[in-house]
């Protein structure tokens, strides 16, 4: 769905993103609806609605993807809360943390997201952050030498 330009589509996500009992199922929708709102001019609309979202919603999970829609949507703030989230208790979160973060690296970020991420790594136990970790160190890296 993250490729339509349909309103309607947009406005079930935004349904989903609020409803739907499942937070990862919420999460996913929020990250369609960034793609979705740049290409409908809603960004300002999506910014509200994910605002009053972290109000309500519990789930780090779907809180790491409201973080990354709205830093991606120019609100630099969330850029820290994305950071801070990177030391969440539970794995899947910290690895979707890191797949955030590789979503959102730029020439202005790199430094601070490869800090955050060196030092994750120093304490991290499981093999699968490890090993995005890895991957999002070695693509800015590539990002650095070009």
């Amino acid at each position: 769905m993250c490729i339509s330009k349909s309103v309607s589509a947009y406005e079930m996500l935004k349904n989903i993103a609020e409803k739907d009992r499942i937070g990862m199922v919420r999460g996913y929708a929020i990250l369609s609806l960034g793609y979705i709102a740049v290409r409908i001019h809603k960004q300002s609309d999506l910014t509200k609605f994910l605002k009053n979202r972290l109000k309500t919603d519990k789930v780090e999970f779907t809180k790491t993807n409201i973080y990354t829609v709205l830093y991606s949507l120019g609100n630099r703030d969330y850029l820290a809360c994305l950071l801070a989230a990177i030391n969440s208790k539970g794995y899947h979160n910290r690895c979707e943390v890191v797949n955030s973060l590789s979503e959102v690296i730029n020439d202005d970020n790199k430094e601070v997201i490869l800090t955050a991420l060196l030092e994750r790594k120093k304490i991290e136990t499981a093999g699968t952050v490890i090993s995005k970790i890895d991957e999002v160190i070695e693509e800015i890296e590539r990002r650095q030498e070009e």
